[in-house]
């Protein structure tokens, strides 16, 4: 029989802890209504090379970056705490931070992360959205039941 699930955004917990000395951490709040969040390594775990003598070699990538988008409500109140660590990173280059993300059923950790930019924009009569790309050196996924206590 199947069952149904419901993604609640409010059982869904975001901190960003920045470099020592610049801001205190801080928990997100604010979603936007579609697609809040999205996660993806930058490279494939594995891969493969064929020789000329059709021997196929399965090769381990050690590449464990990856990319996090997070999609806010432009009247949310952490976009000012998100502006102010980004413009300390254009003044300062100690701008990367640790995310930290709970849901119900993954824990999602990005080490040595960065806002790639500034988010794109536009006005119109309804509420827009506010997407942030954080680019972490090191992205760490964890379904529910394996992940690491926090």
């Amino acid at each position: 029989m199947a069952t149904t699930k419901t993604l609640d955004p409010k059982d869904c917990t975001v901190i960003i802890t920045p470099k020592q000395g610049t801001i205190p951490s801080f928990p997100l709040s604010g979603w936007a209504e579609k697609d809040m969040l999205e996660y993806s390594y930058d490279e494939p775990t594995y891969s493969k090379k064929v020789t000329l003598d059709g021997e196929v070699i399965r090769v381990k990538s050690n590449n464990k970056s990856g990319k996090i988008t997070l999609k806010l409500d432009e009247n949310s109140s952490v976009i000012a705490l998100i502006s102010v660590l980004i413009e300390l990173d254009k003044a300062s280059n100690k701008g990367t931070f640790l995310i930290s993300i709970n849901s119900p059923n993954v824990k999602i950790i990005g080490v040595g992360a960065w806002f790639m930019k500034s988010p794109d924009g536009s006005k119109g009569g309804s509420s827009s959205d506010f997407s942030y790309e954080i680019d972490c050196s090191e992205l760490q996924v964890f379904p529910v039941g394996l992940a690491p206590e926090s």
